[in-house]
């Protein structure tokens, strides 16, 4: 991993760096809260930037382009805003995994020309806010909403130009 932020870290900032070419994620933010991420740039890692079981985090104006997995993952978090984020060219652009990825917002983000899905919201992630992400140009899927992942309210994005699907959603009640 390139920087890690975990163990009950909490109220820090971290601002202005790059991270590449590493065998795990670039960023890795777990079991910490009300940390902020902004203006980072993370290239060629397996995962851009990876939030694991915390709460009360924002990241804002991160680059994450051209990792072999997720450019930016969430994984059982609440609470979360992510803003302002450019997720290119990685296998998902933004996926939210975990069945306690609950009550997240992500707004105004550019994903695209990912290898799979632009945006995954799989398993049990309820209670999210999609608004205003420009999702475009993906190898397959533009935006994926999974098995029993309710409540989550997409409003206002833009997707268009995905290879199969632009909007698929498969059991999500």
């Amino acid at each position: 991993d390139g920087i890690i932020v975990q163990l009950g870290a909490r109220q820090n900032v971290v601002r202005g760096n790059r991270s590449w070419s590493n065998t795990g994620q670039g960023i890795y933010v777990a079991d910490s809260q009300s940390n902020r991420i902004v203006g980072n740039r993370t290239v060629r890692n397996s995962d851009g930037i990876k939030w694991y079981h915390s709460r009360a985090i924002m990241a804002s104006n991160n680059i994450s382009v051209t990792n072999s997995g997720t450019g930016i993952t969430v994984d059982a978090v609440t609470n979360c805003t992510l803003f302002r984020l450019t997720a290119w060219s990685n296998w998902i652009g933004i996926g939210f995994y975990g069945s306690a990825s609950i009550s997240n917002t992500v707004s105004s983000n550019y994903i695209r020309w990912s290898r799979n899905k632009g945006m995954g919201i799989h398993s049990n992630a309820f209670g999210n806010t999609l608004v205003g992400n420009r999702v475009a140009s993906n190898a397959e899927i533009g935006v994926f909403l999974g098995n029993k992942s309710p409540r989550n309210t997409f409003q206002g994005n833009n997707i268009f130009c995905n290879a199969t699907i632009g909007f698929y959603l498969l059991n999500a009640r």
